[in-house]
């Protein structure tokens, strides 16, 4: 199961990347809870499709380019996985080219839809979030 959520996680990465909204709505449930820490730029919660694609939307206006590198990914339990992630972007106004390191968590249960997504800056909050009930 982990493996298969590894992989869940690393395609939906990709087609993000790629752009490929539609592939990443696929393998996320119609209620899915998304996650955005208070110390990133898109902070908030968001539920649902809508709420993903909001989420996503907001936070690709900024950005002229924007892709993710994963740097590590592994499965943390049955339902868990942690890609720890380098965000690169070049700002849409400012042309400021950025460079962030993030962890990015998903829940996936056992039909292999991703039910929560997190993105926290640093490992130990993302971790925090499996122990304090984040399943």
């Amino acid at each position: 199961m982990g493996e298969r959520n590894v992989d869940i996680a690393r395609n939906a990465i990709e087609a993000y990347n790629r752009g490929d909204l539609e592939a990443v709505l696929a393998v996320t449930s119609e209620a899915i809870e998304v996650y955005s820490t208070r110390d990133m730029a898109n902070a908030g919660r968001f539920h649902g499709h809508d709420g993903f694609v909001e989420w996503t939307s907001q936070w690709l206006e900024a950005w002229d380019e924007f892709a993710i590198v994963i740097l590590e990914i592994e499965a943390l339990d049955e339902r868990h996985v942690l890609a720890w992630v380098r965000q690169l972007g070049r700002g849409a106004l400012s042309g400021i080219e950025i460079e962030m390191d993030a962890a990015q968590l998903f829940e996936i249960d056992a039909d292999g839809k991703i039910v929560r997504f997190q993105l926290h800056t640093t490992r130990a909050s993302a971790l925090a979030e499996v122990g304090a009930g984040g399943d």
